[in-house]
């Protein structure tokens, strides 16, 4: 049949196909470094690439044959025929040749065989024939080693028997082991290998994680058309209504987010406690505490998170009573912060006395020593000495406040000078503010009246008659003085007088003379004239 067409062949032999020359150069070097050989003992093992028998023509003239694999997916038999050595190449995909033939595959193009329009050419460099076909889905290329024109109808003979005869294509496609795939791939690889009686079921397990794939009942050779059942993970069991849950007490220092969803797949409800607790080993954010243990099925799990380590912050404990600062220690040590503090006091103007100021800490994160400063006052002030000086309240005054001191006036007739202060109890010293003092302030001496003042009315009334002794002990009159001499007249010189009547009462004044007294303190030793008329009484010194 070749041999018909030889004249349309050889009118072809100067327009070289690109894929058909490079076959030509490259197709005998299949064993270069690069690509992987791999012998095989018959063609029963080309059913690995999906290539069932590619056995030679079965009559005389094929010698030292052999079978190799390159590079898992191109099948290989090199034989001799008519003293000519000979190899063919085969493989379901054009794109396998490509490592070998160094070209890009979409250069490669062949057609589906018909030996009336078989193409081959002669490649001038390595003098030999090149040929190119597709047949049921598998991509062949021949190549006859040194041949010359003379060997051309050989050659045809060899790609009709080979073409006609005995290439049985297996279509056949190797399913992978896809336990361990995500569901997404498994469909993928399916969709894309022609299976179209895929049988999808899930369960669940404690070894395959949800939406991989736990087994398929085909691993091998299948044709699409079979029917492959594929089995999804549902991942582990979950619990059901009236089950009794155990909760491990394995989860401290989880984050919130994987604790919680840990107790979802439980079945049971996370419910955070509205209190966070300090912790040196669990993580700011972390589950710091849960119940634990055996409950009903949706059972309510309350928990706390850790707040991390307990930060000393002065302004907590600034400006504050002590009793407040301790109550935001105790505050704390209830979120388990480990507190203890302290209180001393200092004398500073800066906060009110009894307030809280620089507080300090000191120990460690487990332990932590807080120190706080107590606002005071110097309460303590020296004591005025007022003794022998005027009253310092003002005469006629009980009581008065001078600086951080109190004062209580006790009046005396004394003889000393009036106003002066006389005792002070205490006297000097420290005291505490708001301390009360004492004094003891002179109101002059004793009180004495002119006749101006109503003594004289007073005892002419008086009855019985004025002596010297009732005149001794008459109120507001002259008892305390000490030095009272009373001079009495006959009334015949003084008749607007009746007897008994004072006639003018006289104090011996510091010129060296008598005057007239008038109202006033006088101290009790102050000489007094006291004249009356009385012709009755005598000259008397009391």
């Amino acid at each position: 049949m070749l041999n018909r067409k030889e004249g349309k062949i050889k009118k072809l032999l100067k327009g070289l196909l690109v894929f058909l020359f490079v076959f030509g150069l490259c197709a005998c070097s299949n064993k270069q470094t690069g690509n992987t050989v791999e012998p095989v003992m018959s063609v029963s093992e080309f059913e690995n690439i999906g290539i069932s028998d590619m056995a030679l023509p079965d009559q005389e003239g094929f010698n030292n044959i052999s079978y190799a694999i390159i590079n898992k997916n191109i099948a290989e038999v090199n034989f001799s025929y008519a003293q000519r050595e000979y190899i063919h190449l085969a493989s379901k995909d054009v794109a396998n040749f490509k490592d070998i033939l160094g070209i890009e595959s979409e250069s490669l193009s062949v057609s589906e065989f018909d030996v009336e329009s078989m193409v081959f050419t002669i490649n001038y460099y390595t003098e030999g024939f090149t040929g190119a076909w597709l047949k049921d889905g598998v991509n062949h290329v021949l190549f006859g080693k040194g041949l010359t024109g003379d060997d051309y109808n050989t050659f045809g003979n060899i790609l009709t028997e080979l073409n006609g005869i005995r290439i049985i294509v297996d279509d056949r496609v190797k399913v992978p082991d896809m336990k361990g795939w995500r569901v997404e791939a498994a469909e993928k690889w399916l969709t894309e290998n022609n299976f179209v009686n895929v049988d999808i079921e899930h369960e669940y397990s404690d070894t395959v994680a949800e939406n991989y794939v736990i087994s398929n009942n085909i691993v091998g050779l299948a044709h699409p058309s079979d029917s492959i059942k594929v089995v999804i993970s549902l991942g582990k069991k979950g619990p059901s209504e009236g089950d009794i849950i155990y909760v491990p007490d394995t989860m401290i220092n989880w984050s919130e987010e994987k604790f919680v969803k840990a107790l979802s797949e439980l079945g049971m409800k996370a419910v955070k406690g509205s209190t966070t607790y300090f912790c040196t080993v669990v993580d700011k954010g972390n589950i710091f505490n849960y119940s634990d243990g055996n409950f009903p099925y949706g059972s309510s799990i309350k928990y706390h998170v850790s707040a991390g380590p307990y930060i000393f912050d002065s302004s907590d404990y600034d400006n504050i009573t002590p009793d407040q600062a301790k109550a935001v220690a105790d505050a704390y040590n209830n979120r388990n912060a480990h507190i203890s503090i302290s209180f001393y006091e200092e004398v500073t103007e800066k906060y009110p006395a009894g307030r809280t100021f620089d507080c300090t800490s000191g120990g460690n994160a487990n332990n932590t020593i807080i120190a706080c400063s107590v606002a005071k006052r110097n309460d303590k002030v020296n004591v005025p000495n007022y003794v022998g000086q005027s009253n310092p309240c003002g005469m006629g005054h009980a009581s008065c406040q001078i600086g951080d001191l109190n004062y209580t006036v006790h009046y005396v007739i004394d003889g000393n000078t009036i106003g002066l202060v006389t005792a002070q109890n205490p006297s000097s010293g420290q005291v505490n503010k708001g301390t009360t003092i004492d004094l003891t302030v002179s109101e002059g001496g004793y009180y004495a009246h002119s006749l101006s003042s109503g003594y004289y009315n007073m005892f002419v009334d008086a009855d019985p008659k004025i002596t010297a002794e009732n005149l001794q002990n008459a109120p507001e009159a002259f008892g305390h003085f000490t030095n009272v001499s009373v001079e009495y007249l006959n009334n015949d010189t003084a008749t607007d007088f009746t007897d008994g009547g004072i006639a003018r009462i006289y104090t011996w004044n510091n010129s060296g003379y008598w005057e007239d007294i008038k109202d006033g303190y006088y101290p009790a030793d102050t000489a007094i004239r006291i004249q009356i008329y009385d012709t009755i009484f005598k000259y008397v010194n009391f």
